[in-house]
């Protein structure tokens, strides 16, 4: 009797172990997501819905001024921050190490962090900063 209770404790022990070591691989191994802080100026919208200041801004999303004295500047934490003029359409991507954006109208000016890639596509050009120093 007391040996089954000691192989039955023994069992439970290391099911709840290895439950543990499961459930904390998963979280280890998550992505973490990195987000902007949109402060808007006049008309913009964000993937097509109307912006407000200190909202959220996505990975991928598409970022628009409308009229000459709109402004989006989105603030990505360490990586940098990017800057929209009025009558400018940009969809903007992120990630630990880089700035990506593809520019259909407008203006941009990208401010990024040393060590972070920062690349604006247009119809005619590529720009690209260097990743070894602040720009």
């Amino acid at each position: 009797m007391l040996g089954k209770n000691r192989i039955r404790k023994s069992i439970t022990i290391l099911t709840a172990v290895a439950v543990w070591c499961v459930y904390s691989t998963v979280i280890f191994a998550a992505s973490k997501d990195i987000t902007g802080e949109i402060t808007v100026t006049g008309q913009v919208s964000v993937n097509g819905q109307p912006a407000v200041s200190n909202s959220t801004v996505l990975s991928g999303s598409t970022i628009e001024t409308t009229g000459q004295n709109s402004s989006a500047v989105v603030s990505l934490g360490k990586l940098g921050r990017v800057e929209l003029s009025g009558d400018s359409n940009i969809t903007l991507r992120f990630s630990e190490g880089s700035i990506t954006g593809v520019l259909s109208a407008g203006k941009v000016r990208v401010s990024n962090a040393s060590g972070v890639a920062a690349t604006i596509t247009t119809k005619d050009a590529t720009a690209i900063a260097d990743a070894g120093q602040a720009n």
